[in-house]
Order: C-alpha cells, then sequence, then structure tokens
C-alpha cells in the first residue's frame, strides 16, 4: 500500500511498498501530519471512512495533537492500481492503498 505525497521520495518509498495505514498511524504518533493524501479505491465504504476517522480521532485525542485525515476514494479505481494524477503539478503518482 502507498502513499500519495508531494514529494518524488516519499513517492518513490510508497511505490516500493513501504507505507501502509498502518505506518502512517505510527508515524502519526510522532509528528503531525495524521493520514494525509491518501489514495483509497472507490468502492470503500462509508463504514470504513467512519471507522479510518474514527482512528485517527482517537490518536489525535490520545496525543493531544491535531492529525489530518484527507483521503482520496477515486471512483472506478482499485487497490494497487496507480493513480490518475498526471496531469496535476501538486500530486504525484502511487498505488491506491487498501484499507484492510
Amino acid at each position: 500500500a502507498e502513499l500519495v505525497s508531494s514529494s518524488s521520495s516519499e513517492e518513490d518509498q510508497g511505490n516500493q511498498h513501504k507505507l501502509t495505514i498502518a505506518n502512517l498511524f505510527s508515524i502519526s504518533a510522532l509528528c503531525g501530519v495524521g493520514v494525509d493524501t491518501v489514495p483509497l479505491p472507490g468502492d470503500v465504504t462509508t463504514d470504513q471512512l467512519q471507522a479510518l476517522y474514527l482512528d485517527v480521532a482517537a490518536l489525535a485525542t490520545r496525543y493531544n495533537k491535531p492529525l489530518s485525515c484527507r483521503v482520496f476514494p477515486l471512483p472506478n479505481k482499485s487497490s494497487g492500481d496507480l493513480t490518475p494524477f498526471d496531469d496535476s503539478p501538486y500530486m504525484v503518482n502511487a498505488k491506491i492503498m487498501s484499507l484492510s
């Protein structure tokens, strides 16, 4: 599972399967980012998103720090597909993460 970021070095790490949702939670406990700009499959359910938001909120509350949770469900895309951000100067492509 991978991360979409504004940094090509983070893009390289993500595309080499080094980042997962679980890793992002661990990183969030140490720094102040949260789950930020993560591409998700288009068939992610409302219940799955709600659970993710609650997990981030619980972590933010536990460590008394502001954390974000910005995810991008991409219609007609599945876990492992590449994101379609070729035309964006602000996003880099990465594989879509699974929440399971």
